[in-house]
């Protein structure tokens, strides 16, 4: 009983003692200390981002023909292995579009033979224009000369004599008209109109044969004068030619024969295209997964998926639910650890290869589309099945 009553005195003056010594330092006076600032430390990193996403294989296409028609040939099966160029379908009736390329590189090749030769031959060209100019040339000389001996004065005095030749036959010729015309009434028996009959005849004959002599010496005139005329402009084309030919073939023929190479070519691909339409050519290695349930002899309508190539080499992880605030702690080269929902106790390595730079949306939320290539596989994998996606800080 005295020690309890005693440790509870005790505690009262224990209490007392720290009421004085809390007055005592309120009445003393005192400066606080300014304290100094603690600096937080710094926390860098990169949160941790997850996502749901699914397998497919590295490359894969559903190949459909461009243009509609009877299936012709299926030259595969599923599960078949195929080669990047290999044909898997075609469509029938093709002998008309093979028949059509083969003509159209018939064409490509003769307007390139026509090219090579136009232009391996262009020296020789060249040179032969310049030897057209020459002969020209001596052409004109020759018809200047012509015309010279020709257009003198001695012949244009026999040209005047013929011309004075010319008119006195006229004038007979008038004179016999008349003549005969005076008689005109008489029979034609009459010796009076015989004669004068006759006497008009050989007037006309005379005029005839004079108007003759003086368009023959007339026309060698006119003739020397038109050769030299038409020397001049030969002369003058061979010298064009030439001055065209110093610096390659002739542009028109230049021109002409590379319109023809760009037409054919351009035909060659047309025909090429037509008929590739009517294949279907494996765009890259890979298997056959699907044929869609087509029969040779089916009709086959344009843009429908026939054969369907997947390349399963290496598998890829598609996720399109990383939201913006996610996307920017991603990017191309980082580790990424996925974990098949099949497969829970499987770990696979992947690595980040794209980000989609397009958004797209889903109940307000900005999504992108991230690809990831796995650095491994498993043989339990499955094209479609869903994994989760952690990427690595």
């Amino acid at each position: 009983m005295f020690i309890h009553r005693h440790k509870g005195l005790i505690q009262i003056a224990t209490l007392l003692l720290f009421s004085l010594l809390l007055w005592g330092c309120d009445a003393m006076p005192w400066q606080e200390a300014t304290p100094e600032p603690t600096a937080l430390p710094v926390v860098a990193g990169r949160g941790v981002v997850s996502a749901e996403g699914r397998v497919a294989p590295l490359r894969w296409t559903a190949l459909s023909f461009p243009a509609g028609g009877e299936l012709g040939d299926l030259l595969v099966e599923e599960g078949d292995e195929v080669a990047q160029g290999d044909t898997l379908a075609r469509l029938s009736k093709l002998e008309p579009l093979e028949a059509a390329l083969s003509q159209a590189r018939l064409e490509r090749l003769s307007a390139e033979q026509a090219l090579d030769e136009l232009l391996d031959t262009a020296a020789l060209t060249r040179e032969q224009a310049r030897q057209a100019v020459v002969e020209a040339r001596v052409a004109l000389t020759e018809a200047r000369r012509a015309l010279d001996d020709l257009d003198n004065d001695d012949f244009q005095e026999q040209l005047d004599d013929l011309n004075l030749a010319v008119r006195d036959a006229r004038n007979a010729l008038d004179d016999a008209e008349e003549e005969l015309e005076e008689v005109q009434d008489l029979d034609p028996d009459n010796p009076t109109r015989e004669a004068a009959q006759s006497a008009y005849d050989d007037a006309l004959r005379a005029y005839n044969t004079a108007v003759y002599d003086r368009d023959t010496l007339q026309y060698q005139l006119d003739q020397a004068r038109a050769a030299v005329d038409l020397a001049a402009a030969q002369l003058d084309d061979a010298q064009r030619q030439a001055d065209e030919r110093e610096n390659g073939p002739d542009p028109d023929a230049l021109a002409l024969a590379e319109a023809r190479l760009e037409v054919a070519t351009a035909q060659v691909a047309a025909a090429q295209r037509a008929l590739d339409n009517a294949r279907l050519i494996a765009p890259f290695g890979g298997a056959v997964v699907d044929l869609h349930d087509w029969q040779p002899g089916e009709t086959v309508a344009a843009g429908l998926p026939v054969v369907t190539l997947a390349d399963f080499s290496a598998w890829i992880v598609e996720t399109r639910d990383l939201t913006e605030l996610d996307v920017v702690l991603v990017e191309p080269g980082q580790e990424v650890e996925v974990t098949p929902d099949a497969l829970p106790d499987l770990r696979l390595r992947g690595t980040v290869v794209s980000i989609a730079r397009v958004y797209g949306e889903r109940s307000g939320d900005v999504l992108y589309t991230v690809r990831i290539r796995l650095d491994d596989g498993d043989p339990r994998l499955r094209w479609g099945m869903t994994v989760n996606a952690v990427f690595e800080p």
